[in-house]
């Protein structure tokens, strides 16, 4: 957020902070991305450790597809 914004003016801080929280879900939706989770192979079902996104099981070498619906309340 470089922006500048004169935050005396009405227009500018609702421009600020309409960017603040684009921001702060942007930053949100990343962290979550990029974490691992403990999951059960639908094929094998063992639990394993894997990030969203195409995996492969390291157990029965099936492919996972593990999507993350992520959802924010306006």
């Amino acid at each position: 957020m470089s922006k500048n914004y004169k935050l005396s003016s009405k227009s500018d801080m609702n421009r600020f902070m309409k960017d603040l929280k684009q921001q702060i879900y942007s930053n949100a939706e990343q962290e979550v991305l990029s974490r691992t989770y403990e999951v059960e192979c639908p094929d094998c079902h063992n639990q394993i450790s894997i990030k969203p996104g195409k995996s492969i099981c390291p157990i029965c070498h099936n492919e996972i597809d593990f999507k993350l619906d992520i959802k924010y309340k306006k």
